[in-house]
């Protein structure tokens, strides 16, 4: 039993059919091969998983409702990071800093010794730092003297960096 496809592939033709016999899969193989040559890219829009024809490789939103919705949610997620705590967000920052000078000493293919110690010493901070959290969450320790805390930690990593 024959099937009929019909496409337009990037709008270029205005209408064009293929006959096929048996199985569609020469006719799958043949418009793929018409979307490719069009410059054309099959993607999967990251917002609501539709498959599309994207013009480039970068292209990953297939219109321009799912861009709104898109733009909408980066929104909301800047929003709602910035309604964090004022101790998380420190958190975040100090956290950063001590993971940026681990990786600067294994960039710069520091002692293996060295790295650990900081790895070690990094973990000893988050350990510590956790617990400092849960005595803010329970008002046994405020936000100003959980920062100072991990101000007065940074030489830690310093001195095992050797700045």
């Amino acid at each position: 039993m024959p099937s009929w496809s019909c496409g337009t592939p990037h709008g270029e033709i205005s209408f064009e059919c293929a006959v096929v016999s048996g199985s569609l899969r020469p006719a799958l193989i043949y418009y793929r091969q018409r979307i490719l040559d069009a410059g054309m890219i099959i993607r999967t829009c990251s917002q609501c998983g539709r498959v599309f024809f994207a013009p480039d490789s970068r292209s990953n939103l297939c219109s321009e409702r799912c861009r709104k919705a898109s733009k909408k949610a980066a929104r909301k997620s800047f929003d709602n990071k910035s309604k964090e705590e004022e101790y998380e967000q420190a958190y975040k920052r100090e956290y950063m800093f001590w993971y940026n000078r681990i990786k600067k000493l294994e960039k710069n293919r520091a002692p293996q010794e060295q790295i650990q110690r900081a790895k070690a010493a990094f973990r000893q901070f988050r350990k510590e730092a956790g617990q400092r959290k849960k005595q803010i969450q329970n008002g046994a320790l405020s936000t100003t003297q959980f920062m100072n805390w991990m101000i007065g930690q940074e030489p830690v990593i310093q001195e095992i960096c050797g700045e």
